[in-house]
């Protein structure tokens, strides 16, 4: 899934943080209720809309946002504008 890495640090952070939640076992992952969780979970329920690079690029804007008080409004505004086009 995250084949492509970038030169700036915040991305390699991200891609490699990425990397290791998805070889972590499932129980460990299942502990996690975070942002990457949350996004790894709306590719799981909406693969063709959600493609890999959609989860890296949100993942990378939150590490860039600096905190999850600010993911979650990024979520809430996704979540509006995918409701608006006709997904629950």
């Amino acid at each position: 899934m995250v084949a492509l890495t970038g030169t700036h640090p915040i991305v390699k952070f991200t891609v490699d943080n990425m990397t290791e939640r998805l070889k972590a076992p499932e129980e460990e992952v299942v502990k996690k209720r975070d942002f990457l969780a949350r996004s790894l979970e709306a590719q799981q329920k909406n693969p063709d809309l959600v493609q890999d690079r959609i989860v890296r690029m949100w993942n990378i804007d939150n590490v860039f946002a600096g905190s999850d008080t600010t993911a979650i409004s990024l979520r809430a505004v996704g979540r509006h504008i995918m409701s608006g086009l006709g997904f629950s």
